[in-house]
């Protein structure tokens, strides 16, 4: 053994302790998953409460129709197939009333189309003898993949009662969607095309207004980038529009709107919409690029007039369009309005008119003007010229839904006129 050699110790404390749990941090680490959950739900309410009323529509129908499955009485008078109304159920109730109709009517369709086809088949499998039984049956399930029950001996029994229970889960949803706090596909699209005109009206006034006021303010106020943007809402609300109006046709008349309301109409307006929202984002775009910074500053500023008159007046068009079908009725100040844009169409056109003789002008004007200088304002010009000639084209597409009820006979008379200006 070799000496010399240190040796060395470390002593090492016992650090392993036993604590007895706390029963408070139990509770806290149980109860704070649970609150989180609730939390959630809790903001859910306050975005959407729709989404959870929508919840307990959908878990009051399906309370109901699980009463014929677990319910012995009235599982006895369905059989074992109840559990299918609670199935239709969970598949067919949607959030709107339009979207649980045309679920429950396809549903319902299929299963009579799809049992009719299997008494069918099993009828002549029966008739066609032992020997060509399972070839005819193979056949059809190879072909259309359809099942006659071809070990079921009361198969016509058994359609029946599956018949029976999609009627009863069809119509128990189709019962609950309309009559608990119902949720109309056709007022979803009515309130759609208002707010799409008022956020256009909004993202007009803003972008004028930010590109002709240092530090974009409006009225004193802060022009929000939500207002500015708010067009670029309306460009992504095509599909939603065509998928409300596909499913408002199916929806009974409720409130306002009759039977046979004119829903298709309203894609024709949302397509205008779409079209003006088109050139309000190019105009937009416009103005954030840097060829904006060639326009200079003291003409932008005695010329802003013109162009913020014409802004503002088109977007009093839009407002008023937007609270005329908000309300479905008549705009008493309808015919004003566009006389008055098609005034501050007059003007900026006059403006315009009058470029040409300041570059002639020269040294002899204060400032000295180029061409090149007043091109990003004569683009921005040709922009709200079409934009105006859009809005045009959008309260045509207004009174044709309301039928000529909205506007006096005289307003088509001013539109032609306006028209022949733009």
């Amino acid at each position: 053994m070799a000496t010399g050699c240190v040796e060395w110790k470390v002593a090492v404390s016992d650090t392993m302790t036993l604590h007895e749990p706390d029963p408070f941090s139990l509770i806290w680490a149980i109860c704070l998953p649970i609150s989180g959950f609730f939390k959630r739900i809790w903001n859910m309410v306050v975005i959407d409460p729709r989404r959870a009323i929508h919840g307990v529509k959908a878990g009051f129908a399906l309370s109901i129709v699980s009463l014929f499955y677990y319910v012995k009485p009235l599982y006895d008078g369905i059989g074992g197939t109840g559990i299918g109304a609670v199935m239709t159920v969970a598949v067919i109730f949607d959030f709107t009333v339009g979207g649980t109709i045309s679920r429950a009517f396809n549903r319902v369709t299929a299963t009579l189309f799809g049992g009719s086809l299997a008494i069918a088949i099993h009828y002549i499998a029966d008739i066609s003898g032992q020997m060509t039984d399972p070839v005819i049956r193979g056949s059809f399930v190879f072909l259309i993949v359809s099942v006659s029950g071809y070990r079921v001996g009361e198969l016509t029994e058994l359609v029946q009662r599956r018949c029976l229970t999609i009627g009863l889960g069809s119509s128990i949803c189709v019962i609950v969607s309309m009559f608990v706090n119902p949720i109309w596909a056709g007022f979803d699209l009515h309130l759609l095309c208002v707010k799409n005109m008022e956020k256009l009206a909004a993202s007009l006034d803003g972008c004028v207004a930010e590109y002709f006021s240092q530090g974009g303010t409006f009225d004193g106020k802060e022009v929000g980038v939500q207002v500015l943007e708010g067009y670029k809402c309306v460009l992504n609300s095509k599909p939603l529009e065509d998928s409300l109006a596909n499913l408002a046709s199916w929806e009974p008349p409720h409130g306002q709107f009759l039977l046979e309301h004119a829903w298709q109409k309203y894609l024709i307006i949302g397509a205008a919409v779409v079209n003006c929202a088109c050139c309000i984002d190019a105009l937009y775009s416009y103005m954030k690029s840097e060829v904006q910074t060639q326009a200079p500053e003291h003409l932008k500023k005695n010329l802003s007039f013109a162009f913020v008159r014409l802004s503002s007046q088109s977007s009093a068009v839009l407002n008023e369009l937007a609270n005329s079908i908000r309300c479905m009725r008549q705009s008493t100040d309808m015919d004003m309005l566009i006389k008055d844009m098609s005034l501050a169409l007059g003007e900026l056109q006059m403006v315009l008119k009058s470029l040409p003789n300041e570059i002639r002008k020269g040294q002899d004007t204060l400032f000295s003007i180029s061409l090149v200088e007043i091109m990003p304002l004569i683009a921005i010009a040709s922009q709200l010229i079409e934009i105006s000639s859009r809005i045009i084209a959008l309260v045509d597409a207004v009174n044709d839904l309301a039928g000529d009820t909205f506007y006096n006979p005289s307003s088509k008379e001013k539109l032609s006129n306006v028209k022949g200006q733009i």
